[in-house]
């Protein structure tokens, strides 16, 4: 993917994302705007919670604890990548 395609890609999630903003009236754009707010504010605050855990925490771990903690940090990821991915039935007959 070239960067042309990556702009092209984010300007369309963009305009797709306000349509679905002006469709759905301005209490769902308040209440999109509360969650964004908030899930921004989780993940400043996760990411400095991760950086403090990593240098107090493992900074004088052993090699099996810095295993252990890429391994569940990969696996959470991973799976979290395949929620949005499962096949959308709705009272259909599905094929995966």
């Amino acid at each position: 993917m070239n960067g042309n395609q990556l702009r092209a890609m984010l300007w369309l999630r963009w305009r797709l994302t306000l349509n679905q903003w002006r469709r759905g009236g301005q209490l769902n754009a308040v209440i999109t705007i509360i969650l964004l707010i908030a899930c921004l504010g989780l993940a400043v605050a996760g990411g400095v919670a991760g950086v403090v855990g990593g240098a107090l925490g493992l900074s004088e771990a052993p090699p099996q604890a810095h295993r252990a903690t890429w391994t569940s940090w990969s696996r959470c990821f991973s799976s979290f990548g395949r929620w949005g991915s499962s096949p959308s039935c709705s009272g259909r007959k599905c094929s995966t």
